[in-house]
């Protein structure tokens, strides 16, 4: 295998230009060899941190997830980034509706949403053995997947890992399944409010913005209006056909009482919700 024209280990060939040989590995002296270095570096290896995730519901149709990272020994010197990813665990082409020009039929661990964002969260200057850090709260609002019944079913995990900033090696990594740990009242709420009335409006009461939820996607162009508690026209949304979600901006609205009206084959449906800033 020593001599395999390219050969690349977390995507590096002969990365560290100190040894003594470009061998992948040696027979003679397993030092000299890159690939023996970096084999070692990860086999029988004591993780360098411990990672306690906290998944709390607040009752404000919001999910927050709280990492916290501790140093078990002197080995985190360097900066890192914590990066925190909702995945789900398994989908199928007819979920994401993919009807052709795809072979794959499965998908497994997709990634839905990256908190607070893909660059993660980063830290300077390494972590002292047994000193901790926890993350800001990072919200997730879970009907923003898919299907919300998945939470039900335990198909949606919370995935933690810390990475090295310049190496990209990963120091310890830490999977929570929703469905094993969440309070599901609000999962259940809101799937009640959209089986009763085919849309569902949250986090209600809202601040800087709410986000409207259809049971189903819309077949047509439909055009929604909103009103304040006066009868006044404060604004008009348009639904386009496979439209099924809305977020509304809701900064510049003057805290109170609003209606949300949408047209639908059945009549119009009007769903209240509340302004509080």
């Amino acid at each position: 295998i020593s001599e395999t024209p390219r050969v690349v280990i977390d995507g590096f060939t002969s990365p560290d230009k100190s040894r003594t040989s470009d061998l992948l590995f040696t027979d003679n002296d397993p030092e000299q060899g890159w690939g023996d270095f970096f084999y070692n570096k990860r086999t029988l290896q004591l993780a360098a941190l411990d990672i306690d995730v906290e998944i709390v519901n607040k009752g404000d149709n919001l999910l927050y997830v709280k990492p916290v990272i501790t140093a078990k020994n002197d080995k985190v010197n360097d900066d890192y980034v914590v990066h925190v990813v909702v995945v789900e665990d398994s989908l199928t082409s007819q979920d994401l509706g993919i009807t052709s020009g795809s072979l794959e039929t499965n998908f497994y661990s997709t990634v839905r949403k990256m908190l607070p964002n893909a660059a993660g969260t980063k830290f300077l200057g390494g972590l002292a053995k047994d000193a901790s850090i926890t993350l800001d709260e990072l919200k997730w609002i879970p009907a923003d997947l898919l299907d919300i019944d998945n939470i039900v079913e335990g198909n949606i995990s919370v995935v933690v890992f810390v990475q090295d900033e310049k190496t990209r090696e990963v120091h310890q990594s830490e999977v929570v399944n929703l469905g094993d740990i969440l309070d599901l009242d609000l999962v259940l709420g809101i799937k009640d409010e959209l089986k009763a009335d085919g849309i569902a409006l949250y986090p209600n009461p809202a601040d800087n913005r709410i986000t409207i939820k259809l049971a189903n996607k819309s077949s047509v162009e439909h055009t929604a209006f909103i009103f304040d508690n006066t009868g006044k026209q404060m604004g008009e949304i348009r639904i386009n056909p496979g439209q099924d979600m809305i977020e509304l901006n809701t900064a510049e609205y003057t805290p109170g009482l609003y209606l949300f009206t949408v047209p639908t084959e059945s009549g119009a449906v009007v769903k209240r919700f509340v302004i509080k800033h």
